[in-house]
C-alpha cells in the first residue's frame, strides 16, 4: 500500500490538492505499520522524507581533524590555508544534520580508532608538508592536549544519535551476524584481492583479515562496522530512515550495491552520493 501512494505521488498525474490527500494517505499509513517496516525497507518511502542515521567511518573523520588542525594552524601563524588540499564532505554532513535532513551516529569502534589515530602525531604532519607554517609552530598545534580537544570536539560534532537499546554494538559481533557478513565478503572475494593489492602497493603493512585461505578481506574493524549496520537495518528505528555509512575506503564502496542489495543499507563517499539518498 506504501508503495502505491509512493508511485502514485511519483507519477505526475495529481493536482496539488490530492497530491496531499496521497501523502496525508501514506503518513497515516506509516504512523500504523512503522513498527512492522525495517529500516531497510524504508529507503523507498521517499517521500515520507524520513531522515537517514549516517553512520561516520574512521577515514571521514580524520578529514575532519585536519580541517580542524588547519584552522588551529591559521591562528597559530596567521598563514593561510585556503589552498589546503581536502575533502569537504564532513563538513556537508553536519550542515545536513544541523539541517535535520540526516542524524549521525559513531559507534565505539569509530570512536576508538579515531583517538587511537590521533595520537599518530607524524601521520597527521604529514598531511601539512606542504603548507608554509613553520615546523615550531607545527609542532606547538600537534601538542598531545590540544589534538585530544579537536578529537574530543569531532566525537562531539558527530556523535548524535544515541541507541535505544544499549547492547545493539555486543548484539551485531554474535556469531550469526558475523557469520553472515563473513559469507558476504567470501562471495566478493575477486574485489577483495585486486583491492587489497593496490592498498599493499601503497602501504605495505596492511591488516587484513582472513576467511579460509584467504587473507584479503577488510580489517577488523570494518567488519565490525559492517555487521552493527546490517543489525541496525533490520530494526524499526523511530522517527529515521535509510541506514548509510559515509566513508572512503574501498572495501565499502568497491561492493556498495552488494551491500544495499543484501542487507538493505548504502554506501556514500561523497555529497552527490548523500543527496541522491535525500532526492
Amino acid at each position: 500500500g506504501l508503495m502505491y501512494l509512493e508511485r502514485a505521488q511519483n507519477s505526475g498525474k495529481f493536482s496539488t490538492s490530492e497530491m496531499k490527500r496521497l501523502f496525508d494517505a501514506e503518513r497515516s499509513l506509516f504512523a500504523t505499520h512503522k513498527r512492522e517496516i525495517p529500516n531497510s525497507a524504508r529507503r523507498y518511502l521517499k517521500n515520507l522524507a524520513l531522515p537517514p542515521l549516517v553512520i561516520v567511518d574512521t577515514n571521514i573523520l580524520v578529514d575532519a581533524l585536519v580541517d580542524k588542525i588547519a584552522h588551529s594552524l591559521e591562528l597559530a601563524s596567521e598563514t593561510s590555508l585556503d589552498s589546503f588540499e581536502h575533502d569537504n564532505f564532513h563538513k556537508v554532513l553536519l550542515s545536513r544534520a544541523d539541517a535535520g535532513r540526516i542524524n549521525l551516529w559513531l559507534p565505539s569502534i569509530v570512536r576508538h580508532e579515531i583517538v587511537e589515530l590521533s595520537k599518530r602525531h607524524n601521520r597527521l604532519k604529514a598531511k601539512f608538508q606542504s603548507s608554509l607554517v613553520k615546523p615550531e609552530v607545527l609542532d606547538s598545534v600537534f601538542e598531545n592536549n590540544k589534538i585530544t580537544h579537536l578529537v574530543d570536539e569531532i566525537i562531539t560534532e558527530f556523535n548524535r544519535w544515541k541507541p535505544i537499546d544499549i547492547h545493539l554494538e555486543k548484539e551485531a559481533v554474535e556469531q550469526e551476524n558475523v557469520e553472515e557478513i563473513t559469507e558476504f565478503l567470501d562471495e566478493y572475494v575477486e574485489i577483495y584481492e585486486e583491492l587489497t593489492e593496490m592498498k599493499v602497493a601503497r602501504e605495505p603493512k596492511q591488516s587484513r583479515t582472513k576467511i579460509g585461505a584467504n587473507k584479503v578481506f577488510p580489517e577488523a574493524a570494518d567488519r565490525e562496522i559492517m555487521a552493527i549496520v546490517k543489525l541496525l537495518a533490520t530494526q524499526s528505528l523511530e522517527g529515521l530512515g535509510s541506514i548509510l555509512i559515509a566513508t572512503r575506503d574501498g572495501d565499502f564502496t568497491l561492493t556498495a550495491r552488494a551491500f544495499e542489495e543484501r542487507f538493505g543499507y548504502g554506501i556514500i563517499k561523497n555529497s552527490k552520493m548523500l543527496n541522491s539518498w535525500l532526492s
